[in-house]
């Protein structure tokens, strides 16, 4: 656990640049922060400092020291300022701690340090914890330092976790697919800052009372997200129709499930086009929309337009409503076929993509005068094999090919010996390429072909388990990727000293549980990415959730192994 004292608590310094903003103080005193505010005091020992120094308190008592350029940390009670010789911070002075008598501990209570006797009632913490007590409820704490230091109650589930009060661990919650519909409603309300609450949410597992609860928010933002939700009441959706917010109206127009008496008045209004996207609106209302065209863009991407009517956008002289309709699912393959040959390469491209799109008309398309269409055509499902090969002849088109799983086998074998390392790599890591083809491109002269054959998944067992042991540091690290590599392999790849390689292991959820206890032993990233892998050790998770890195607190917050709680 990283249990180190940097709090909003009290710390003293005195007057001169500290380098933050400080109010200016009177001769003899210092500054106090108190919950983060600064505030003048009367200091015990008063010193006379020059210019730019403040008094600090060491281990042979005050002194006069230059400060860092950086904020200076705010210490808790019973912890003194200090210059450790690299920059500022907070060290246990046991001097001013309460003396606790024999039979009590050492807590505090949220404010400051207080003695406690001890009893069956208080639990029994790690070393590097505190007992906090919290309402008259004790648990064991972390003292954690960041961006935002703060003292938390160690919580074990993600319902405990939503109440921390570290910002970061709150993200991580309410972004976390496990997170209880509970945990995220408290997550969402009002006092909450607005990422937060953003993403709450939009957690696929935000209870819908809750969301309708949402829909008189001061926050537009949170409004949209309800009047975009088809769960919503008839009734809710109905009063969003009249909100003063031009996008929240927008999404009740937009929205299937809003009433057709609703999305009749807002059909005359701005906010028209939002109707015009609707898939529940009669062909009759589209229709007069289409005769405004304002709408066209939203009727275009449309699934329930007419095709009759899909067809005459065909003309617009706009190349966004020309996309929108090359990437409606439901536009007619003729008309794709007439967007094919559009002059704009934005709408050729979007054609190209749609699934809708005729065979014949994606084998035109790998012709087209844009790389980047041609480059598209390859995803196609209608792409022809023989159309690959072709296609491998383009220098700036071989990676692609090379990495096809519809590529021919022969022109696989081709460009494995291709020239560019880059090729190579992309025919090493195919499922489709020849055994005996990726046998060859372990032994390639490029590091990076050689960690892409380690990747390839139609390697058996038994091969993966030889490789496993190779001194090759590139196949070894393909290895700890492959998503073919049993728990067997894994094993034997977590014994491996080479970079990154026991990295990779620790955050695959094959890896077994000993494994990854062992692991996490190591400390480091190694322990961190076992606190990513779901199926990592709930001890390991909770307690990587308190190291220094705000970013990678919210990532360990989002391990969906965390119980919901």
């Amino acid at each position: 656990m990283r249990a180190i004292a940097l709090l909003s608590g009290l710390a003293i310094l005195g007057c001169g640049d500290s380098g933050t903003d400080l109010p200016t103080c009177g001769d003899g005193d210092g500054l106090v922060a108190v919950e983060g505010e600064w505030t003048c005091t009367a200091l015990a020992e008063p010193l006379d400092c020059a210019e730019g120094e403040v008094p600090v308190r060491g281990s042979d008592g005050w002194s006069c020291q230059v400060p860092g350029s950086d904020d200076l940390p705010m210490c808790i009670e019973g912890e003194s300022l200090l210059w450790s010789g690299d920059g500022w911070v907070c060290a246990l002075e046991e001097s001013e701690l309460p003396d606790c008598s024999s039979g009590e501990i050492l807590a505090h209570d949220g404010t400051a340090w207080v003695c406690m006797a001890d009893s069956d009632e208080l639990p029994t913490c790690a070393e590097d914890q505190i007992v906090l007590v919290r309402e008259g409820v004790y648990r064991c704490g972390v003292v954690v330092f960041g961006s935002e230091p703060f003292v938390d109650v160690g919580h074990e589930t993600l319902a405990g976790l939503a109440t921390s009060v570290d910002e970061a661990i709150r993200r991580g919650v309410a972004s976390n697919p496990s997170t209880p519909g509970s945990a995220l409603t408290l997550l969402a309300a009002p006092s909450e800052r607005s990422p937060i609450r953003s993403l709450a949410v939009e957690n696929p597992s935000f209870p819908l009372a809750s969301l309708e609860a949402l829909a008189d928010d001061d926050s537009a933002s949170i409004r949209r997200r309800v009047a975009a939700d088809e769960r919503v009441s008839t009734a809710i959706l109905e009063t969003l129709a009249t909100d003063g917010d031009d996008i929240v109206r927008f999404e009740v127009g937009a929205n299937p499930s809003t009433p057709l008496a609703v999305l009749e008045s807002l059909a005359t209004t701005p906010v028209q086009s939002g109707v015009g996207a609707n898939p529940s609106a009669p062909e009759s209302l589209l229709r007069t929309l289409g005769e405004t065209e304002l709408n066209w863009s939203s009727l275009a991407g449309n699934p329930s337009s007419p095709a009759d009517l899909l067809a005459t956008f065909v003309g617009s002289s706009s190349a966004f409503v020309r996309i929108q309709l090359a990437r409606n699912l439901t536009t007619p393959p003729a008309t794709l076929t007439t967007l094919s040959g559009d002059t704009d390469s934005e709408v050729r491209r979007a054609a190209v993509e749609n699934p809708s799109i005729p065979s014949a008309t994606v084998e035109a398309m790998a012709s087209d005068a844009d790389l980047f269409t041609r480059y598209l055509a390859t995803f196609s499902p209608h792409i022809e094999p023989a159309r690959l090969t072709t296609l491998a002849a383009e220098p700036d088109l071989r990676p692609r090919v090379a990495e096809m799983l519809a590529t021919p086998t022969a022109t696989l074998e081709s460009l494995a010996s291709d020239a560019s390392s880059a090729v190579r790599q992309a025919v090493a890591a195919n499922p489709s390429t020849p055994l005996a083809t990726i046998e060859v491109l372990l032994e390639d002269t490029s590091d990076n072909v050689r960690g892409a054959a380690g990747t390839n998944p139609s390697l058996s067992e038994a091969r993966l388990l030889e490789l496993a042991e190779s001194d090759d540091r590139n196949i070894v690290y393909g290895l700890a990727r492959n998503e073919a590599s049993t728990a067997d392999v894994l094993t034997v790849l977590a014994t491996r000293d080479f970079s990154g390689v026991r990295d990779e292991v620790a955050r695959n959820p094959l890896t077994p549980i000993d494994v990854l206890a062992t692991l996490a032993a190591e400390g480091g990233s190694i322990r961190g990415g076992v606190a990513e892998n779901p199926n990592g050790p709930l001890e390991v998770i909770l307690d990587e959730l308190y190291t220094p890195l705000p970013e990678f607190r919210t990532l360990v917050a989002r391990n969906p192994g965390i119980p919901p709680g």
